[in-house]
């Protein structure tokens, strides 16, 4: 009752009376949400274009109704991502730091008392309690997260637990 749905400077927007089962709702269902204090009155529920599919499914269940244009941007989405939800992506770039006779004479000694690594893996997505406890997973000295960029850092090698880890 009372829940608006709608699109505003790119982001999708939650403008509602404080309710705290809609609130949880919003923090159980949508990924990449956030609370932005500078939209509406008293501050609004937010959360990327990514997540509008996820949104609409939530706003719906609630018993509203969306909008046709939030029905066709969300179909957009779901054409741009192959049906599955943009919300759910998640990117990864490698970084690559040896030379190859270093990585040669590591690999063969087994060595890496000098704390230099292969490489690292920056991974970026939208909030996802999940994902973040599969990070959490590794060893404190595998992964770092940088708060300004909102990206975590692995070690390379740590990859393939990683993505182990992701696996349902």
């Amino acid at each position: 009752r009372d829940v608006n749905l709608f699109i505003q400077n790119g982001l999708v927007v939650w403008e509602f009376a404080y309710n705290a089962q809609v609130i949880r709702a919003i923090k159980e269902n949508i990924k990449g949400r956030a609370w932005n204090p500078s939209i509406g009155k008293k501050g609004c529920w937010t959360c990327p274009l990514e997540s509008l599919p996820d949104a609409i499914a939530l706003y719906e269940h609630m018993g509203r109704i969306a909008s046709s244009e939030l029905m066709r941007r969300s179909k957009e989405i779901q054409e741009k991502f192959g049906e599955s939800s943009a919300s759910d992506a998640i990117k990864v770039c490698a970084e690559i730091s040896l030379d190859k006779f270093q990585m040669e004479d590591k690999i063969e000694n087994g060595d890496d008392s000098d704390g230099s690594t292969f490489g690292s893996v920056s991974i970026t997505f939208l909030y996802d309690a999940d994902i973040v406890q599969s990070l959490k997973m590794l060893a404190p000295t595998q992964r770092t997260f940088d708060a300004m960029s909102k990206a975590w850092k692995i070690d390379l090698l740590a990859l393939p637990q990683m993505l182990e880890n992701l696996l349902p």
